[in-house]
């Protein structure tokens, strides 16, 4: 019987599925011819997806399929049929890097551990590497060990555990974590802060700010009015750094200050740092338009404000020095402060107290003290 033929539409190269090129017979030349012409039609179809001009770049697909047609093929068969497209060592370059790689990453098993350390071993590596980012891997496994919790633990368990939560070796930790609020925590006892505020005072001339410049040690919160004046200038500012650095009457000095945090205000003259560094006092610029850098003094100037200067009609420069420093003193000696854990910065030294309750008012009642009046 005559086998009929059809004139069917033939489908682009680029779009022959590769599952459709297999050929009849079952010797190995015809299994060659079959491995050469897959090879050929895989090349022709991404040559076709490409459409790009020389030179070639193909994609991580593209250099899968040639690769893998080029090792069944044999690699000497390919490089006569890869002429004119690329060299063979690059496609046995895409094999080895690209085929047999991918091969073994998805055959390699994940190592799980069968002696993993408990979630509080790690928490506690964790926070030893952060509080401390001077701290090795010995030193901070020793320092486990040496609490004796039950367990021991290498440095190379501190390592990896570390590696897990992404916190680099000490070195670069330490590097990273040299910020602002690091330095605060290493010099707290001996850190203080001072800055400027103005206040409006109604004068016979009309109203004039008046700059008011406190000092505050931020470990006990204790503050101190260092100046109130019009317009201080070098004079007045170098005056008043030796004043804050006498020997023995000094407030820099008897607080044992050795840091001093201030912004980058004009007012702050070179006479008056001068005479801080010469006392053996460093002073420490925060950042530009960064007021958080010093928030501690800035918290204070708006209690100040909002409890006292807000409230009055302040005539004149002496009734300004009166207000500011009743609420200084009400502030170091009267008022519970929550940076303190509810405690005053000097409170009264009383032996013994009564039972009955006194109530103490500073500028007509607008700062309040309660407390149990002594026996």
């Amino acid at each position: 019987m005559p086998i009929r033929s059809f004139n069917l539409p033939r489908p682009p190269i680029h779009e022959i599925d590769m599952r459709l090129c297999i050929f009849p017979g079952t010797s190995e030349r015809e299994a060659a011819l079959r491995c050469q012409v897959d090879l050929l039609l895989v090349v022709i179809k991404h040559l076709v997806d490409e459409r790009a001009p020389k030179p070639l770049r193909f994609s991580d697909e593209a250099r899968r399929d040639i690769a893998t047609h080029a090792q069944a093929v044999g690699w000497k068969a390919a490089a006569v049929l890869l002429v004119g497209v690329c060299a063979l060592t690059t496609v046995q370059g895409w094999f080895k890097h690209v085929v047999e790689r991918a091969t073994r990453t998805a055959k390699r098993k994940t190592h799980t551990g069968g002696n993993r350390l408990p979630p509080r071993i790690r928490k506690l590596v964790r926070r030893m590497a952060i509080d401390n980012p001077s701290w090795g891997y010995d030193t901070i496994a020793n320092a486990i060990n040496g609490l004796d919790i039950g367990r021991t633990i290498s440095d190379q368990s501190v390592g990896n555990i570390l590696k897990e939560y992404g916190i680099p070796p000490a070195g670069e930790r330490g590097a990273r974590r040299r910020r602002w609020r690091h330095f605060i925590a290493a010099h707290w006892h001996t850190l203080a802060s001072c800055d400027f505020t103005s206040i409006p005072v109604l004068t016979l001339t009309g109203f004039r700010w008046v700059n008011v410049l406190v000092f505050m040690h931020l470990a006990t919160r204790r503050v101190h009015v260092a100046c109130i004046h019009q317009q201080p200038d070098d004079v007045v500012m170098a005056q008043v750094a030796r004043n804050l650095t006498m020997a023995d009457t000094g407030w820099l000095t008897v607080n044992g200050i050795t840091h001093l945090i201030r912004d980058r205000d004009g007012k702050f003259s070179d006479p008056f740092t001068d005479i801080l560094d010469k006392a053996g006092v460093t002073t420490r610029l925060t950042p530009v338009k960064a007021p958080n850098a010093n928030a501690h003094i800035e918290r204070w100037f708006r209690s100040l404000k909002e409890y006292c200067t807000d409230l009055f009609w302040i005539v004149g420069e002496a009734t300004l020095r009166h207000v500011v420093h009743e609420y200084a003193a009400f502030h170091n000696t009267e008022r519970y402060h929550q940076g303190l854990g509810g405690q005053i910065p000097d409170p009264p030294e009383v032996k013994v107290w009564g039972d009955v309750i006194h109530r103490k008012v500073r500028l007509g009642g607008l700062l309040s003290y309660y407390h149990r009046k002594a026996a």
